[in-house]
């Protein structure tokens, strides 16, 4: 168990702050989700200082890969940020902007992106640098992996209950419009849900026979990420128990039973699948 002892800001945590000083000044609403992923970027590198990590180093240098997949659909730059901002990206940031969205739901909405979006495509970039593994290698990245998760979504779930009340405090218009009663997400077991196949995907993108395979997996985790945005704001049936179901599973079940009026999102779902009935959920 090494130990990587540094009491500099990191790069991602030096742009972080960047961003979550700039929207509290012009109270921006993407503030709630910047500044929870502040805190969990700072919980992660602290659990890598402490050395509790197996290998720190790859440990670090995952979380700088995953918050670049974040950072660049919110940093101001010469390019139009439309053309690298995935859908679930996309509908985070338009819909915590939105009057009629809770400051809990944009947190997670941000959390929903930042780990079904994000985190497969950043771990497979760390594991592709020195792929391929030996079993045993594997094994100690897949246990950092996992110890990760949970620095990181343990300190955004202890979030959820405080937004409401920063909400009001950012955007004083809102207040008593915030409800503290709005649907609370267990994170804890919603990464227990989703790590398998957050890992499962990142293997499949490092052992992809070619780019173009690549952009395929690529495309299948973004419209996986769409779904469970849409699944977290939507009155979809069966919600609650859909949005815990592992990539594949919740690709082969996913229901697209928007009526008329009911969709809170801007874009409509991915549509496929949906073969097998919500009712032996």
């Amino acid at each position: 168990m090494d130990c990587f002892i540094d009491g500099a800001r990191t790069p991602a945590q030096r742009r972080l702050a960047a961003v979550v000083d700039r929207w509290c000044v012009q109270r921006d609403r993407r503030l709630h989700f910047a500044a929870a992923h502040a805190m969990a970027l700072d919980a992660a590198i602290a659990v890598a200082r402490a050395g509790r990590y197996l290998e720190s180093r790859w440990v670090l240098d995952l979380v700088e890969e995953w918050a670049e997949y974040y950072l660049v659909t919110v940093e101001a730059c010469d390019d139009d940020l439309t053309l690298v901002t995935p859908p679930a990206w996309a509908e985070a940031h338009r819909a915590a902007q939105a009057q009629t969205t809770e400051a809990a739901e944009a947190l997670m909405l941000g959390v929903s992106a930042h780990l079904t979006n994000d985190l497969p495509q950043a771990l497979a970039y760390a594991l592709r640098s020195e792929w391929p593994l030996p079993a045993a290698q594997l094994a100690r990245r897949r246990a950092d992996f996992d110890k990760l998760l949970d620095a990181v979504t343990d300190t955004v779930d202890s979030l959820q209950c405080l937004v409401a009340r920063f909400d009001e405090v950012l955007v004083p218009d809102r207040r008593g419009l915030s409800s503290v009663f709005a649907t609370s997400w267990d994170v804890p077991r919603m990464s227990r849900s989703w790590r398998e196949g957050i890992w499962q995907d990142a293997l499949t993108l490092v052992t992809a026979v070619d780019e173009r395979w690549s952009a395929v997996i690529r495309e299948e985790i973004e419209c996986t990420a769409s779904r469970r945005a849409h699944l977290l704001m939507c009155p979809i049936e069966h919600r609650d128990e859909l949005v815990q179901l592992p990539a594949r599973e919740l690709d082969r079940r996913f229901p697209v039973r928007h009526l008329a009026g009911q969709c809170r999102l801007s874009g409509s779902p991915p549509v496929w699948g949906g073969s097998v009935p919500t009712a032996t959920l």
